[in-house]
Formats: C-alpha cells, structure tokens, sequence
C-alpha cells in the first residue's frame, strides 16, 4: 500500500528529526542571510494581532503577525533574509493550520511528509528564491517555523494556528495564550485581540488585576462579527490569561461529532465544583494588624480578610476569630464557634465595621496565639487549626521565634496544625539573617511553625499583592478535597473507549474520545475524600451533547501524540503518522506546514489549495479517497453468532488495509480481549478465530460483545452474542 517514495521519506524524516534533536530548541527568533549566515539579526514585529476562538473543551489560538526588517542593519531592498524562528507550545497543544500571505494573496499551507517539505524549503531558499514557509514540530514542545525571502525596507506577514486545552474557574473557561517569542523581538504598541464567540461563547474577559480592558463588537471582511481589543503589548507580554463564558452546563462541557461510522466526543470538567465534597475543618484565627506595615488602611485590610474567610468556608466548617483591641484587651467575635453555614456567613459578615473601629495597630501575636492554644486544647478537637494572619515583623529574629516556637510546641495538647499568612508590605519589612539564609518579617517564625505542625506558610509578596489570591492558594492546603479520581463512560446501548486524558490537572479535567451506541451518557465517577471512597454519576442527555466539528480533529491531534509516543517506531508506524497527519490537517513530528505561492504550488502538487480545506493538498487527497472507500465498505461479521465455544471472525477489507488492532470490549466498555493482528495488509476477506475467553484464559459470561478493529485513523465495530 506504500509506496518507494513514501518509504523513503519515512527513512529521511527520521534522518531530520534526529539531527534536529541535537540542535539547541530555546526560544529564538532571527533573521539570517542564507548567502552569508555570518550576516543575522534581530527581528521586528510590526503588528500581532491574537484570534481567540473556542472549540468546546478546547481554544483555537491564531497569531496573525507581520515582520519586517525595520532598524536592523537589513534596510536594504537588494537585501533578502530569512526568518528563523524556535519556540515552545503546551504539551496538550495541537497545531492545525498555517497561512502565508503573498504579496496581497493568502495561501493556505499543504501539509506534507517532513522531508518533501525541506527538500522544496532548500531548493527555493537557495534557487528560485521565491516566497515559502515552513512548520515543523520537533519534540512534544518544540516547534521551528521558517519564512522567506524578507526583502529589506519590506515586510511579510503569516498566521499559524493551535488548538489549547481550556481550564475550567469560577463557571469559565480560562486561557493562556502561548508565548512564542513576542518578549524577544522590537514590538508594536498594542497587541490586537479579536474573539470569534458565538451565541454560548460569550463574555470575553482580559484578566488583569490592575486595570479593566473592554471588548467592543466590531466587523471586518477577514474575520466578520467579532469582539476586539487592543492591549499594551507590555501588559500582554507579562499576562496573557483570558477567560470566556462558555458552553458549561452544571460545571460540565460535552460536545460529539459523527463521522461515517465513527463517534467522537469531548468532555471537559471542574472537579472542585462537580465533586463539592470535602472534610469540614474547624479554624481559629488570630488577626494581628501593625499600621506601619501592610500597603492598605486597617478598613481595606479587615474587609477583606473576613469577606475572604466567608467564601473560603462553607456549611459544617467552624470559624472564630481572635484580635486585639485598641485597649490592649483580646476579643474574639463571636462567643462560640460560627458555623459558616449561610447564617454563619451573614453574622460573620456584620462584624466587619465593628473589628475595623475596634482593632489594635500594635504587635501583640505572642499574647493571641497563646490564647488561641487555649481555646483549641478547651474543645479537645483533634481536628482543630490555627491560622495566624498578621502583618507584624516583630517575631522574626532568631531568639524572640525560635522561644515563640519552642512555647507554642510545649503547650500545645493535640496535633493542632498551625497555618501562617503574612499580609505586611514586603518593601516595609525587615531582613534577618539566620545560618546564613535571609528572611523577611516573621518568615523564619512562620516557616518553622508549619513545618514542625505540618502547616502551611503564605504570604503576600510571591501572591501577586493580593488578599484574595493567597486566600485562593490557601484552600489548596486546608481542605481534603477529592482524590484518585476515576472515571467510566457509557451510552445508551454502548460505551465510550479510546479515549486520552488531556488534562487532570487546575481542578479540571479533560477528555476526548470514541464512543458506540447511542448519544446519552452516562459518567460514573469514582474518588477517595480522605479515607473514605466515594460515587458520582452524571447523565448527559443528547440534547445536552452539543455537535462540534472539531471534536474528530482534537481526537487525531491526541492520538498522533500518543503514537508520537510509541518507543524506537517501526516504519509502519512512521507511514501511519504520516498519513493520519496529512489526511486530518494535524502538524506532527514527520510532517510540515509548507505554503508555495500559488504558481509554484500547483507545479509542484496540482490544484489549487487557496480554499479552505481539510485535504491538506497532494496526496492527502488520495488518502481520503482510500478512508471513504474504506468507510463504506469494510465489514465484521462472525459465524456461529450467537456462540458457544469458539467464533470465528471475519473482516472484509474492500482496499489493502493495515490492521492496527483487534479488540473485543463487553457491554460495560471494558476491554476484555485483545486479538492478533495480522502483521501484513489484507485485502478481500481474513478470518480468525476467538475462543470466548478473555486475557486470562477465562471463558467470557454469555452476552453481547463488541469487535472493535482500528485501522489508522478509522474504527470499525461489530456485534457477536454469547449463549452457552
């Protein structure tokens, strides 16, 4: 089925990659005259305009740039460089498309085996002279991108294109857009942003801290309706995170497309707020204000620290607060302790002005941590926590801490641990020195304390000068939220399967995969909280599972990673790649985005690619023409059927077709067989036989089973029924 040709750009793609390993892949970007490669400079980014568009679990992140050689010493017209660019992308992204611009016409890149891809990159660099780019991915993170000629005093412009995992926060979706080298070039102004949202995707958000950005609508004829914005490339530069309301229902994003006969979806989820569950804590806290120390006002400081207690906590936790007053004498606000039930919360809430009027500015923490001892050791709860929340730094040299620690240690009755969260201005703090390591404030007090009660330490200073943020980062270390979380998919008359985990990480978790059957899910989730194991299901109907058609494309783009990932690949495997690759527009490891000006394009492929396609060009062409004939035709049937003690299984391939895999699944979606695939293409008929046993020589329980067989990209299944 493959042919000398295709055999040999395996051969040389490995040659490629291999090489290409050994080259230093930091991020760079330079131009370079491949006449005198002695000649290089830096470049200029006349303008970068960032296209946010979602795809469901995913953001398709684009960068329309333009470089030029303006103030480099290429200000010459009879001067032609090349564009020499490293960078590094996610792991979890997938690079789907590369344009270029040709004078005033836009040129969809092919996508094509790695080494055509040079040869014609080579050939024109140093021949013809003429006007390509190219696109190479060169490990999971690292990517090259090559564009020429650059004429002096001119400039080119091109868009490259990935698709990036989304986190879920705070009923959002959030991302963070890629830096490829924009910090490492002259830049313009302002960064233009445009967001492609529709009728659910909605409510673009730039998150930055110190100022509001606005989107405004506008249209064009390239992008049509959208959102935009313009941003200081500065602020851009130094933050990049966006946040979108999307198509989230309960927490939840799911979305499918259908392809002939293989189902494809995507989930995307947030743990936190989809398993709420967690141990309720019992917390008191010791507020010590100094006046000379944090960068705000008593009032900013007590409305915030109490506000952010009350959404940290929730019903069945239990909340005091301990201060001192402007006469010296210790209150606490409540006489028991508060529920932080919607009650708790609102009490909480009213004894803000009353703690602001009334708090000392004065150090005191020795005399309200001792306190607090003793209001821990009265309810005998071994479950019971200090948090000390000050902004003194009167406690940090090594004598006056370390006698605070060894009475703290003395004194306490239980395993009571101790959490510390320093507000004070980290400019306003004094430094001391001890064995030889500097620290600020009370940072040695604090940072002894947790590790001797296996607490926790924060401060303000490494949590972006914010209250709420280090009371984000705080939940992490107080609760015990849900862990080893699993998860098991099926659907009305089916089940879900090969499916990869893109992330489980930022309380959010991502999947995508195939599925048979019907369109309703159902999710089981399973989890420990603390010692105790928990169960979750979740029903997703099919009005609920939104079509997207990019779901199949993510779908690809994981499974090249995975095979990407197959130690020392034979080169079967290396031509599958290939083939996947080209056929479904995906950059991978032995393939290249290559745009040729039209002319140059069709002499060397035929056609005409400046349409937007999926075919990506050349022989991807034939390659759908093989994967339709393969769709309609290729058959799995099995004879006796129902069975009793063996099967015999027959596939009817109508093309030559490499087999992948052969696998046998139960109605719950487990794999409980995987049969020998034949080491050679078939075409016509092939027959084997299973014996109804599973991987461990087991007889399988009467039942229906599914025969899943995978050929490249495709998955064909088929019923075959157990009755003994």
């Amino acid at each position: 089925m493959k042919s000398a040709t295709t055999f040999l750009a395996v051969l040389i793609s490995l040659v490629i990659i291999a090489s290409t390993g050994l080259q230093s892949q930091n991020k760079s970007i330079r131009l370079i005259d491949p006449q005198g490669m002695w000649r290089t400079s830096l470049a200029t980014m006349d303008s970068l305009t960032v296209i946010i568009k979602p795809e469901g679990a995913y953001t398709q992140i684009s960068y329309m740039i333009n470089i030029s050689t303006d103030g480099t010493q290429f200000n010459s017209i009879k001067d032609t460089v090349e564009i020499e660019s490293y960078f590094q992308l996610p792991e979890g992204a997938i690079v789907n498309d590369s344009w270029l611009w040709v004078e005033d016409t836009l040129v969809y890149a092919d996508l094509i085996d790695r080494w055509t891809a040079s040869t014609i990159y080579e050939d024109i660099v140093h021949r013809f002279r003429r006007d390509p780019s190219l696109f190479f991915k060169n490990s999971p993170v690292n990517y090259e991108f090559r564009l020429f000629p650059l004429a002096g005093t001119t400039y080119r412009k091109f868009l490259i294109s990935m698709l990036i995992p989304n986190s879920i926060e705070d009923g959002k979706f959030k991302i963070e857009v890629p830096d490829i080298w924009f910090s490492l070039v002259k830049s313009p102004a302002n960064v233009g942003v445009i967001f492609l949202g529709d009728e659910t995707n909605t409510d673009i958000t730039y998150l930055n801290l110190s100022k509001t950005y606005q989107f405004a609508t506008r249209s064009s004829e390239f992008f049509g309706n959208h959102e935009y914005c313009e941003i200081p490339t500065n602020q851009f530069i130094a933050n990049k995170n966006f946040s979108y309301t999307g198509d989230l229902v309960e927490g939840i994003h799911f979305s499918k497309f259908n392809t002939g006969n293989d189902k494809y979806f995507q989930m995307a989820m947030n743990t936190n707020s989809l398993l709420p569950e967690k141990e309720n804590v019992k917390h008191i806290y010791v507020f010590e204000y100094v006046r000379s120390m944090p960068a705000n006002a008593v009032e900013y400081n007590v409305n915030n620290f109490i506000s952010e207690i009350a959404k940290t906590y929730s019903a069945g936790d239990e909340i005091n607060i301990l201060y001192t007053s402007k006469v010296g004498q210790i209150k606490q606000i409540s006489p028991d302790w508060v529920n932080m039930n919607a009650d708790g919360k609102a009490y909480l809430l009213s004894k803000i002005d009353e703690m602001q009027k009334d708090v000392a500015d004065f150090p005191s923490l020795p005399l309200l941590v001792n306190e607090a001892i003793n209001k821990i050791n009265s309810t005998e709860d071994n479950k019971a926590g200090i948090v000390i929340y000050s902004s003194s730094d009167s406690f940090g040299d090594l004598k006056t801490a370390n006698d605070l620690i060894n009475h703290i240690t003395a004194k306490i009755k239980f395993k009571t641990k101790i959490y510390s969260m320093d507000f004070a201005h980290s400019s306003k703090l004094r430094t001391n020195r001890i064995n030889n390591v500097n620290y600020r404030g009370n940072e040695y007090l604090y940072f002894n304390l947790a590790r001797i009660t296996k607490g926790e330490y924060l401060n303000i200073w490494s949590n972006s000068q914010s209250i709420p943020t280090m009371f984000k980062s705080f939940t992490k270390y107080i609760f015990t939220l849900p862990e080893n979380l699993n998860y098991f998919i099926t659907t009305n008359e089916g089940f879900a399967y090969h499916f990869y985990e893109v992330q489980n990480s930022n309380n959010t978790l991502t999947l995508v995969g195939k599925y048979i059957g019907g369109d309703d899910f159902d999710i089981r989730l399973t989890y420990m909280l603390g010692s105790e194991p928990k169960f979750k299901e979740i029903k997703i109907s099919k009005a609920n599972a939104k079509n997207n058609m990019r779901v199949p494309q993510i779908w690809i783009g994981n499974h090249l990673k995975y095979l990407e990932s197959i130690p020392n690949p034979n080169n079967r495997q290396i031509s599958d790649i290939i083939d996947i690759s080209m056929a479904n527009r995906v950059l991978s490891r032995y393939t290249a985005f290559l745009a040729l000006e039209p002319w140059m394009r069709d002499s060397l492929f035929g056609g005409n690619n400046n349409q937007e396609n999926n075919d990506g060009g050349g022989s991807g062409t034939d390659i759908l023409e093989e994967i339709e004939i393969l769709s309609n035709g290729f058959e799995i049937n099995s004879y006796p059927n129902p069975a009793r003690e063996i099967a015999t299984i027959t596939l009817n391939s109508p093309i030559s077709a490499t087999i992948n895999s052969i696998e046998i699944y139960d109605m719950t979606g487990s794999k409980i067989r995987t049969l020998d695939a034949p080491s050679f293409a078939i075409s016509g008929e092939f027959n084997l036989q299973w014996e109804l046993t599973d991987e461990f020589g087991n007889k399988v329980p009467n039942g229906t089973y599914y025969i899943i067989v995978q050929i490249g990209m495709k998955t064909f299944n088929g019923k075959i029924v157990v009755a003994r």
